[in-house]
C-alpha cells in the first residue's frame, strides 16, 4: 500500500480512500483511518448514471422541436397567403387606377386596340389588348399576369393559372 507522510497527518489517498495517520501516544500504538471520499462531491453511482442525456430525453426534446417546427410552418403559410391575397388586391386597384386615368384623360367608352380608334392628341400607339394599350400610353409599367381588362375597362378578368382570384 502506497503511503505518504505529511505534516497534517495526511498519509496518502489510493483508490478514492483518504488514509490518516494518528498516533495514540498513551498505548504507543499507531493506526490508520480512512474515509472515503470521490472526486468533484459525487457518488460513483452519480458519475455512471450522468455521463449523458437518456434515450427518453432526448426523444421528448425531438418531440418539442417538432411541435415547435409544424407551429412555425403553418403560422408562415398563413403570412404567406395574407402576402398573396395583398398582392392580387394591389394589383387589381393599380389596373382599375390606369382604367380610370385613361378615361378622364381621353375620354370615350372603350379602350382602343386598333390605330384607326385611337384617340386624338395620343402620341403613343395602341395594343394588340386594352392592357397594351395602358402600358403604350403610360399609365401601367407593364401588362399584369394575373388581369385582363375588358375593352370598356369595367371587368377585370382573372388568368386561367393566376393565384389570384
Amino acid at each position: 500500500m502506497f503511503l505518504d507522510r505529511s505534516v497534517d497527518g495526511f498519509v496518502g489517498m489510493r483508490a478514492g480512500v483518504f488514509l490518516k495517520h494518528s498516533i495514540n501516544k498513551r498505548e504507543g500504538s499507531t493506526t490508520m483511518t480512512g474515509t472515503t471520499q470521490h472526486r468533484n462531491s459525487r457518488s460513483v453511482h452519480d458519475a455512471r448514471t450522468n455521463d449523458g442525456f437518456t434515450l427518453v430525453e432526448l426523444l421528448i426534446v425531438i418531440v418539442i422541436l417538432g411541435i415547435l417546427a409544424t407551429v412555425t410552418v403553418f403560422a408562415v403559410r398563413g403570412i404567406t397567403d395574407k402576402g398573396k391575397t395583398s398582392a392580387c388586391a394591389a394589383d387589381k386597384k393599380t389596373i382599375e387606377s390606369a382604367v380610370e386615368a385613361y378615361f378622364a384623360q381621353y375620354g370615350g367608352a372603350t379602350i382602343p386596340v386598333t390605330p384607326a380608334v385611337a384617340p386624338a392628341g395620343a402620341t403613343w400607339t395602341t395594343g394588340a389588348t386594352p392592357d397594351d394599350t395602358l402600358v403604350s400610353a403610360g399609365l401601367l409599367r407593364a401588362v399584369s399576369s394575373d388581369y385582363t381588362t375588358s375593352a370598356d375597362g369595367a371587368t377585370l378578368t382573372p388568368v386561367v393559372g393566376s393565384s389570384c382570384p
